[in-house]
């Protein structure tokens, strides 16, 4: 398992390379729109989205499909995402709108410790308006600690 997970973790860095040096960071809030609390306090926190650590303590395959609407109009589904994963490995897709424009984040995460402590790293790129709602490519790290 630490070989796979090394040579994940190496592939993610070469496979990003330069297209995360030096660049803005996103909006955490813009980013996590669907996330109801810290990531880090539910089993789940959005199948590693906002923190690729998180994935590590899971104990199961699972997906979440969530969306927002606009107002009390149920029928208009603006901003939506389905968020999967399995221990030690997570694939997302975001898809937001705003003004006319539209994006859809992927994001690739994987993960590797035991239930009190686990690193993960995740790679999000984008497709659609990036330019439009400042979407980047970038790789988020995240660590998990608990007693």
């Amino acid at each position: 398992m630490k070989k796979l997970f090394s040579a994940a973790f190496i592939f993610l860095l070469i496979f990003a390379g330069k297209d995360v040096a030096a660049q803005n960071i996103p909006s955490y809030y813009s980013k996590n729109y669907f996330l109801m609390a810290s990531p880090g306090s539910f089993e789940q926190g959005l199948m590693g989205f906002a923190n690729p650590a998180v994935i590590r303590m899971m104990k199961g395959f699972n997906t979440q499909f969530m969306w927002s609407t606009d107002g009390t109009d149920a029928t208009s589904i603006h901003d939506w995402g389905i968020f999967s994963a399995v221990p030690g490995f997570g694939f997302n897709i975001f898809h937001q709108e705003y003004g006319g424009y539209d994006a859809t984040d992927y994001n690739l995460n994987i993960a590797g410790g035991d239930y009190r402590s686990a690193l993960g790293i995740g790679y999000t790129w984008s497709g659609g308006d990036m330019d439009a709602l400042g979407r980047e490519r970038f790789i988020t790290v995240g660590t998990l600690g608990r007693n």
